[in-house]
């Protein structure tokens, strides 16, 4: 619980869990319902990013991950900038 919270935390203060599910599903790494709760699914997500594009999967939104995601040019669909 106190996981989903710091998670939820640090995603709503970039730019809200919604864009970042949103991103994190139009990339390919996220399966779960774009509803704005950062839980399990998002966390997996955001690690699961981390480790494609060679950060250590921590779970974390970091500045390096922010700049990743700023970056990371998808083989699916446009996502929104965050």
């Amino acid at each position: 619980m106190a996981e989903d919270t710091r998670l939820h935390a640090q995603l709503a203060s970039l730019s809200g869990v919604l864009d970042i599910q949103r991103y994190l599903k139009c990339n390919g790494f996220y399966w779960g319902a774009v509803d704005g709760i950062a839980g399990p699914a998002t966390d997996a997500a955001l690690r699961g990013f981390q480790d494609a594009v060679g950060i250590a999967g921590h779970g974390r939104l970091d500045a390096d991950t922010r700049r990743a995601m700023r970056s990371y040019r998808s083989r699916y669909i446009e996502a929104p900038r965050v």
